[in-house]
Formats: C-alpha cells, structure tokens, sequence
C-alpha cells in the first residue's frame, strides 16, 4: 500500500561559473515492491511542469524516470559511467552521467538521498550537479 510523503528537493549546477540553485517541496507516494523502494510525484518547475517523476530506490543505486512531455531513464551507480537519452517535444539528447557520491538512507517511514555527479554530452562536461532528496511520512 503507498505511504503519502512529503518531500523536499534541493538541486545545484554548476555550469562553466553558472551556479543554479532549485529548491522546492511537494508531495507524493512512496511504495516498496520486492524490498525497492519507489517515490513518485509530479513536477511542478518550469519547463516540467505536469512531469511524473519516479526515483526507484534500491541500497546502492538510484533511478530516475521521467515521463510526460520530456521522458528519460537516468541511472545513478557510484564509480560508473551511464547513459541516457533526454527525450523532450523538440527532439531527443544524449548524455552520460559520472557519479562522484551517492549516500542513500532510506525506510518506509523517511529517507535522505545525497547524490553528486557530472554530466557530460561526448566528451563535453556540461555540468557539475549535486542532489539531496528527503522525503518523511505524511
């Protein structure tokens, strides 16, 4: 049975000396299945908005999937290199995503997930991005 939640993202990118800061609450589901944890909740940022973003939790691995108007399945494994493509209404991007940290403490009940990573296009950095993720029963 899904557990409303509450839940807080806060997000920075660093790009070339561009930093951006996005923090926002909402609220969502989270589910276990098959001892995988999975949080669902809508988006509500510009250029998202309406987006239904799933993170499926697992102890050492994190996946984010979007679908909606941009849909992608972005895989976050500590010390490995993935790929993903970024599908959006004006065509289709590929990148690859580095991992630097990834700490993930999670229950039923409230959760903490800390993510740093790099994502690249080719050979190209085009940001440095951290992550953190805290969600608490409802």
């Amino acid at each position: 049975m899904p557990q409303e939640v509450k839940i807080r993202i806060n997000s920075s990118q660093l790009e070339g000396l561009d930093k951006n800061e996005i923090a926002f609450k909402t609220k969502g589901l989270l589910y276990n299945k098959k001892g995988i944890y999975y949080l669902k909740y809508k988006e509500d940022l510009e250029g998202l908005k309406g987006v239904e973003t799933t993170l499926k939790i697992k102890e050492d691995e994190l996946t984010l999937i979007r679908q909606g108007q941009v849909r992608m399945i972005q895989e976050f494994v500590l010390d490995k290199q993935n790929n993903f493509d970024y599908h959006t209404p004006y065509g289709t991007l590929s990148f690859q995503v580095e991992v630097e940290e990834l700490n993930i403490d999670v229950d039923f009940f409230q959760g903490v997930i800390d993510l740093s990573y790099q994502l690249y296009n080719g050979e190209e950095l085009i940001s440095k991005n951290q992550l953190n993720i805290i969600y608490k029963e409802d």
